[in-house]
Protein backbone atom coordinates (compact mmCIF):
# COMPACT_ATOMS: atom_id res chain seq x y z
CA UNK A 1 0.00 0.00 0.00
CA UNK A 2 1.43 3.16 -0.61
CA UNK A 3 2.48 5.59 1.62
CA UNK A 4 -0.10 9.23 2.27
CA UNK A 5 3.66 10.99 1.35
CA UNK A 6 4.05 8.89 -1.85
CA UNK A 7 0.02 9.65 -2.92
CA UNK A 8 0.49 13.49 -2.59
CA UNK A 9 3.84 13.11 -4.48
CA UNK A 10 1.59 11.44 -7.42
CA UNK A 11 -1.25 13.80 -7.22
CA UNK A 12 -0.81 17.23 -9.61
CA UNK A 13 -0.58 20.73 -7.71
CA UNK A 14 -3.50 22.51 -8.12
CA UNK A 15 -5.21 25.40 -7.23
CA UNK A 16 -8.75 26.47 -7.44
CA UNK A 17 -10.54 29.85 -8.02
CA UNK A 18 -14.12 30.26 -7.35
CA UNK A 19 -16.61 32.46 -8.20
CA UNK A 20 -18.90 32.07 -5.87
CA UNK A 21 -21.85 34.55 -6.80
CA UNK A 22 -21.68 32.78 -10.47
CA UNK A 23 -22.09 29.26 -8.84
CA UNK A 24 -24.86 30.11 -6.02
CA UNK A 25 -27.08 32.30 -8.15
CA UNK A 26 -27.15 30.00 -11.20
CA UNK A 27 -27.43 26.61 -9.24
CA UNK A 28 -30.81 28.72 -7.50
CA UNK A 29 -31.76 30.48 -10.84
CA UNK A 30 -31.44 27.35 -12.78
CA UNK A 31 -31.71 24.19 -10.55
CA UNK A 32 -33.69 25.13 -7.44
CA UNK A 33 -30.42 24.04 -5.45
CA UNK A 34 -27.13 25.32 -3.98
CA UNK A 35 -23.27 24.45 -3.72
CA UNK A 36 -21.89 21.72 -2.09
CA UNK A 37 -18.18 23.23 -1.47
CA UNK A 38 -17.17 20.29 0.64
CA UNK A 39 -18.24 17.43 -1.82
CA UNK A 40 -16.65 19.16 -4.68
CA UNK A 41 -13.39 19.88 -2.66
CA UNK A 42 -13.18 16.00 -1.85
CA UNK A 43 -13.86 14.85 -5.30
CA UNK A 44 -10.49 17.44 -6.74
CA UNK A 45 -8.38 16.09 -3.66
CA UNK A 46 -9.21 12.35 -5.19
CA UNK A 47 -7.13 13.61 -8.47
CA UNK A 48 -5.68 16.67 -6.87
CA UNK A 49 -3.19 18.04 -4.24
CA UNK A 50 -4.90 20.94 -3.58
CA UNK A 51 -2.39 23.96 -2.30
CA UNK A 52 -5.52 26.25 -2.07
CA UNK A 53 -9.39 27.16 -3.09
CA UNK A 54 -9.91 31.16 -2.98
CA UNK A 55 -13.69 31.92 -2.89
CA UNK A 56 -14.98 35.23 -4.52
CA UNK A 57 -17.80 37.20 -3.74
CA UNK A 58 -19.95 40.09 -2.55
CA UNK A 59 -20.80 38.63 0.95
CA UNK A 60 -22.30 41.33 2.10
CA UNK A 61 -25.58 40.43 0.39
CA UNK A 62 -28.02 38.60 2.36
CA UNK A 63 -28.37 35.97 -0.10
CA UNK A 64 -24.24 34.77 -0.12
CA UNK A 65 -23.80 36.04 3.59
CA UNK A 66 -25.75 32.71 5.08
CA UNK A 67 -23.56 30.70 2.33
CA UNK A 68 -20.73 32.44 4.45
CA UNK A 69 -20.78 29.53 7.42
CA UNK A 70 -21.08 26.58 5.02
CA UNK A 71 -18.15 27.56 3.10
CA UNK A 72 -16.19 27.94 5.78
CA UNK A 73 -16.11 24.21 6.79
CA UNK A 74 -14.05 23.85 3.49
CA UNK A 75 -9.90 24.94 3.58
CA UNK A 76 -10.18 27.75 1.69
CA UNK A 77 -9.41 31.49 1.44
CA UNK A 78 -12.15 33.69 1.00
CA UNK A 79 -11.96 36.71 -0.67
CA UNK A 80 -14.81 39.22 -0.09
CA UNK A 81 -14.98 41.48 -3.14
CA UNK A 82 -17.69 44.08 -2.14
CA UNK A 83 -14.58 46.07 -0.19
CA UNK A 84 -12.56 46.30 -3.59
CA UNK A 85 -15.57 48.56 -4.78
CA UNK A 86 -15.69 51.96 -3.69
CA UNK A 87 -18.76 52.44 -6.57
CA UNK A 88 -20.33 50.57 -9.13
CA UNK A 89 -20.26 47.30 -8.01
CA UNK A 90 -21.16 45.23 -11.44
CA UNK A 91 -18.77 42.55 -12.45
CA UNK A 92 -16.32 43.69 -9.33
CA UNK A 93 -16.09 39.45 -8.66
CA UNK A 94 -15.23 38.84 -12.07
CA UNK A 95 -12.36 41.60 -12.05
CA UNK A 96 -11.15 40.67 -9.36
CA UNK A 97 -10.80 37.07 -9.50
CA UNK A 98 -8.88 37.55 -12.75
CA UNK A 99 -6.49 39.94 -10.73
CA UNK A 100 -5.59 36.89 -8.63
CA UNK A 101 -5.64 34.30 -11.41
CA UNK A 102 -3.02 36.30 -13.34
CA UNK A 103 -1.03 36.87 -9.92
CA UNK A 104 -0.74 33.22 -9.50
CA UNK A 105 0.14 32.12 -13.22
CA UNK A 106 3.76 32.42 -12.52
CA UNK A 107 3.97 29.63 -9.87
CA UNK A 108 6.38 26.90 -11.29
CA UNK A 109 4.87 24.49 -8.65
CA UNK A 110 1.37 24.52 -9.40
CA UNK A 111 0.47 22.13 -12.76
CA UNK A 112 -3.44 22.49 -12.93
CA UNK A 113 -5.55 25.72 -12.06
CA UNK A 114 -9.51 24.89 -10.97
CA UNK A 115 -11.91 27.84 -11.98
CA UNK A 116 -15.66 27.47 -11.86
CA UNK A 117 -16.82 29.75 -13.68
CA UNK A 118 -19.31 29.89 -16.84
CA UNK A 119 -18.22 33.83 -17.80
CA UNK A 120 -17.13 34.18 -21.16
CA UNK A 121 -14.79 36.88 -19.67
CA UNK A 122 -12.44 34.41 -18.25
CA UNK A 123 -11.46 33.14 -22.07
CA UNK A 124 -8.44 35.33 -22.50
CA UNK A 125 -7.15 34.13 -18.87
CA UNK A 126 -7.71 30.54 -20.05
CA UNK A 127 -6.29 31.21 -23.20
CA UNK A 128 -2.81 32.44 -21.48
CA UNK A 129 -2.70 29.52 -19.35
CA UNK A 130 -2.75 26.78 -21.38
CA UNK A 131 -1.13 28.65 -24.33
CA UNK A 132 1.83 30.60 -22.96
CA UNK A 133 1.87 28.63 -19.43
CA UNK A 134 1.59 25.28 -20.24
CA UNK A 135 -0.83 24.87 -17.48
CA UNK A 136 -3.55 22.17 -17.19
CA UNK A 137 -6.80 24.34 -17.05
CA UNK A 138 -10.23 22.53 -15.86
CA UNK A 139 -13.49 24.91 -16.16
CA UNK A 140 -16.32 24.03 -14.05
CA UNK A 141 -19.54 26.00 -15.02
CA UNK A 142 -23.19 25.52 -14.57
CA UNK A 143 -25.42 23.70 -17.72
CA UNK A 144 -27.24 26.52 -19.18
CA UNK A 145 -25.25 28.85 -18.03
CA UNK A 146 -21.92 27.87 -19.38
CA UNK A 147 -19.90 30.10 -22.00
CA UNK A 148 -19.17 27.76 -25.08
CA UNK A 149 -16.23 29.78 -26.25
CA UNK A 150 -14.98 29.65 -22.10
CA UNK A 151 -15.22 25.69 -22.51
CA UNK A 152 -13.30 25.74 -26.27
CA UNK A 153 -10.50 27.39 -24.50
CA UNK A 154 -10.08 24.97 -21.54
CA UNK A 155 -8.14 21.74 -21.18
CA UNK A 156 -11.32 20.32 -19.69
CA UNK A 157 -14.95 21.52 -19.57
CA UNK A 158 -16.51 20.01 -16.81
CA UNK A 159 -20.90 20.97 -16.69
CA UNK A 160 -22.59 21.49 -12.92
CA UNK A 161 -24.39 19.88 -11.87
CA UNK A 162 -23.85 16.16 -11.74
CA UNK A 163 -26.08 13.62 -13.02
CA UNK A 164 -26.83 12.87 -9.37
CA UNK A 165 -27.17 16.85 -8.39
CA UNK A 166 -29.97 16.94 -11.78
CA UNK A 167 -31.79 14.12 -9.92
CA UNK A 168 -32.05 15.69 -7.13
CA UNK A 169 -33.25 19.15 -8.42
CA UNK A 170 -35.68 17.45 -10.66
CA UNK A 171 -37.29 15.96 -7.88
CA UNK A 172 -37.26 19.63 -5.73
CA UNK A 173 -39.03 20.97 -8.90
CA UNK A 174 -41.42 18.42 -9.48
CA UNK A 175 -42.40 18.41 -5.70
CA UNK A 176 -42.53 22.50 -5.80
CA UNK A 177 -44.81 22.21 -8.92
CA UNK A 178 -47.08 19.69 -7.02
CA UNK A 179 -46.89 22.16 -4.04
CA UNK A 180 -48.05 24.88 -6.06
CA UNK A 181 -50.98 22.96 -7.11
CA UNK A 182 -52.23 21.31 -3.91
CA UNK A 183 -54.63 23.93 -3.17
CA UNK A 184 -56.23 24.57 -6.47
CA UNK A 185 -59.01 22.30 -7.36
CA UNK A 186 -58.95 24.30 -10.88
CA UNK A 187 -56.14 22.69 -11.71
CA UNK A 188 -55.76 19.05 -12.58
CA UNK A 189 -52.07 17.35 -12.09
CA UNK A 190 -52.31 14.46 -13.76
CA UNK A 191 -48.62 12.72 -14.44
CA UNK A 192 -47.95 13.95 -18.43
CA UNK A 193 -49.55 17.32 -17.31
CA UNK A 194 -46.96 18.01 -14.39
CA UNK A 195 -43.91 16.88 -16.68
CA UNK A 196 -45.07 19.28 -19.33
CA UNK A 197 -45.77 22.07 -16.92
CA UNK A 198 -42.43 21.49 -14.69
CA UNK A 199 -40.27 20.84 -18.12
CA UNK A 200 -41.25 24.49 -19.40
CA UNK A 201 -41.38 26.45 -16.06
CA UNK A 202 -37.98 25.10 -16.10
CA UNK A 203 -36.99 24.84 -18.93
CA UNK A 204 -35.60 21.41 -18.86
CA UNK A 205 -36.03 18.00 -20.87
CA UNK A 206 -39.28 16.60 -20.81
CA UNK A 207 -37.41 13.42 -20.96
CA UNK A 208 -35.49 13.77 -18.09
CA UNK A 209 -38.62 15.10 -16.13
CA UNK A 210 -40.47 11.93 -17.15
CA UNK A 211 -37.57 9.65 -15.79
CA UNK A 212 -37.46 11.92 -12.58
CA UNK A 213 -41.23 11.46 -12.28
CA UNK A 214 -40.74 7.68 -12.72
CA UNK A 215 -38.29 7.07 -10.05
CA UNK A 216 -39.83 9.26 -7.64
CA UNK A 217 -43.12 7.00 -8.11
CA UNK A 218 -40.71 4.05 -7.57
CA UNK A 219 -39.48 6.25 -4.19
CA UNK A 220 -42.71 6.00 -2.95
CA UNK A 221 -42.51 10.06 -3.01
CA UNK A 222 -45.25 10.95 -5.28
CA UNK A 223 -48.60 8.29 -6.63
CA UNK A 224 -51.40 8.36 -8.59
CA UNK A 225 -54.75 8.30 -7.30
CA UNK A 226 -57.95 8.67 -9.04
CA UNK A 227 -60.07 12.16 -8.54
CA UNK A 228 -63.77 12.51 -9.73
CA UNK A 229 -64.44 15.45 -11.79
CA UNK A 230 -67.96 16.38 -12.80
CA UNK A 231 -70.71 14.41 -14.67
CA UNK A 232 -69.31 10.77 -13.34
CA UNK A 233 -66.00 11.66 -15.20
CA UNK A 234 -62.67 10.84 -13.13
CA UNK A 235 -59.03 11.48 -13.96
CA UNK A 236 -55.48 10.25 -12.51
CA UNK A 237 -53.75 12.54 -10.68
CA UNK A 238 -50.26 13.01 -9.13
CA UNK A 239 -49.75 13.84 -5.89
CA UNK A 240 -46.88 13.47 -2.73
CA UNK A 241 -46.16 11.68 0.38
CA UNK A 242 -45.61 15.20 2.22
CA UNK A 243 -44.40 13.54 5.35
CA UNK A 244 -41.96 11.14 3.11
CA UNK A 245 -40.63 14.46 1.37
CA UNK A 246 -40.22 15.99 4.21
CA UNK A 247 -38.29 13.60 6.36
CA UNK A 248 -36.14 13.24 3.46
CA UNK A 249 -35.16 16.45 2.90
CA UNK A 250 -36.67 17.00 -0.06
CA UNK A 251 -39.12 19.46 1.25
CA UNK A 252 -39.31 22.27 3.87
CA UNK A 253 -42.50 22.97 6.14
Amino acid sequence: MKSLKTLLKSRRKAIAFVDYEYWYYSYKNLWHMTPDMEAWRKSLSEEYQIEDIFVFGDFSSPALSKELEKIRCVPNSIIETESFCAGNKKDMTVFVMLDYIYQAANDKNIHTYILVTGDGHFQPVVKYLVQKKRKQVVVYGVQNSFSRQLQMSATLAVSMPANEEKMAAYYRMIIEDLNYVADKPAIIATFWSTIEMVARKNSVPSEEIHDAMLKMMEEGYIRQKERFLSFNRKVRVVCVDWEKAIADSLWEI
